[in-house]
């Protein structure tokens, strides 16, 4: 337990955090039906499965700012660190490629780090 799972998605040119879910641990497919109280069949054969601690917490969708996405680095199957790809649109904004987000599955301690304070500022904002 400890690790995070950030959904986080390319929509317009602009990445989103979807949701943050606490992992309690990663398992098989016939170990997540049996942990969800499901048969095999009703579930997509995946190699792995993440079971999360909680239920997502109520967390709307959230643009992430540039600042943030250009600092984060992700790890690549291959090991290597990589930024997302981005170029400035017509308007001057900076906007990034859904492809550069493909088979990375990972975030550096570092951008983990910086993504959750991000997520902390954010819930700061809403608090009333």
């Amino acid at each position: 337990m400890g690790d995070r799972l950030y959904l986080i998605r390319v929509f317009d040119g602009f990445p989103v955090l979807d949701a943050c879910l606490e992992v309690e641990r990663i398992c098989s497919w016939e170990e997540a039906a049996i942990a969800l109280g499901r048969s095999p069949e009703t579930l997509s054969p995946r190699v792995e499965y993440v079971l999360g601690a909680s239920p997502f917490p109520p967390h709307p969708t959230v643009i992430l700012e540039t600042d943030v996405v250009e600092r984060l680095r992700f790890v690549s199957p291959t090991g290597r660190k990589r930024s997302l790809s981005a170029q400035r649109n017509h308007r001057g904004n900076m906007v990034f490629s859904i492809a550069s987000l493909a088979g990375l599955r990972e975030l550096t301690a570092e951008s983990a780090a910086l993504l959750k304070a991000a997520i902390r500022q954010l819930s700061r904002l809403r608090t009333p």
